[in-house]
């Protein structure tokens, strides 16, 4: 027992000397794929819509609101053309997307569906945490709605 417990703090330990495995760079070309990333207008969904895109990658930004998404959009053309001026920037686009409306993320769907692609990569990066108490439009609590049923 004593000997396991040490077997799992030391590779809690080597995490911390071990080098960065995830750059950039190691990214292969996803020129022809297409990904879905939720909660893209800011943060770590917004970092991976800008690594996607400067891959290649045909990139559905799943927002709830268009100005948002399209001032995201803006941003990260902008940044992929000045951090890596070689890329071939994929394709950006908005996909209107409320995970709080069970309605509202079935016609995202649909929408999605209607353009005839294949989905290769879904980044499910949206959601919420310590909101307090409040029903969905479907009368789910809130923080359940968005981070398990949308």
């Amino acid at each position: 027992m004593a000997f396991t417990s040490s077997l799992t703090q030391l590779a809690f330990w080597k995490t911390f000397i071990t080098p960065n495995r995830f750059s950039h760079d190691q990214i292969p070309d996803l020129s022809g794929k297409v990904a879905i990333v939720t909660g893209a207008n800011r943060g770590l969904g917004y970092a991976t819509t800008v690594a996607l895109a400067a891959h290649g990658a045909h990139v559905f930004l799943a927002c709830r609101t268009k100005q948002r998404a399209e001032d995201a959009i803006e941003r990260a053309k902008a940044e992929i053309k000045g951090t890596y001026p070689n890329a071939v920037a994929g394709q950006l686009e908005f996909l209107e997307l409320d995970l709080n409306d069970m309605s509202k993320a079935h016609l995202a769907a649909k929408e999605f569906l209607k353009k005839g692609l294949p989905l290769h990569i879904l980044i499910n990066n949206a959601g919420i945490v310590m909101c307090p108490f409040a029903l969905s439009a479907d009368g789910i609590e809130t923080q359940f709605a968005v981070n398990h049923m949308g």
